[in-house]
């Protein structure tokens, strides 16, 4: 009986003790891992389900990728999160489509001004998802590995 007490003071000790500060996390400070599994796990379906390859998607299609995840059982601070991360995508798309409009024909001034916009809304997005990896490290989740489309070397040739 008191092996099976120990175990259980044990238990508590690791599941309540903080988790060492992860990336992202002000040196001496630790983040405490709330919820529970499916919590986590709601949160990883929604970060994998994010993970596109934003090199070969404009930006609209990106957002329309990513403003079709379901929330699902998402706790609210993270899903309040990420739909400013979502909104950030769209006003980046909405940017970057006037810009294109514009054409070479508009003077300068107001093409800068289209740059700079379109600049500071990409930034929205790197900013929106940089909230969004903080309060899923809360949760204990970890995110998943970017897609990157130089990782296939089976058509590279020695050179």
């Amino acid at each position: 009986m008191r092996v099976l007490q120990l175990a259980g003071v044990t238990l508590l000790a690791l599941v309540a003790a903080p988790v060492a500060a992860q990336p992202g996390a002000t040196e001496g400070t630790e983040l405490v891992v709330r919820g529970d599994a499916v919590t986590r796990m709601e949160i990883e379906r929604i970060l994998n389900a994010d993970n596109v390859d934003v090199s070969s998607l404009t930006a609209r299609q990106v957002a329309e990728a990513i403003a079709a995840i379901p929330r699902g059982r998402a706790p609210r601070d993270f899903w309040t999160a990420y739909q400013a991360h979502v909104r950030a995508w769209a006003d980046y798309a909405a940017a970057e489509e006037r810009l294109g409009s514009l054409g070479m024909s508009v003077k300068p001034q107001i093409s800068e001004r289209a740059i700079r916009a379109a600049a500071e809304a990409e930034q929205a997005t790197n900013s929106s998802f940089e909230e969004v990896e903080r309060i899923a490290a809360l949760y204990g989740v970890r995110m998943p590995t970017p897609p990157r489309a130089d990782m296939d070397t089976t058509t590279a040739s020695p050179d």
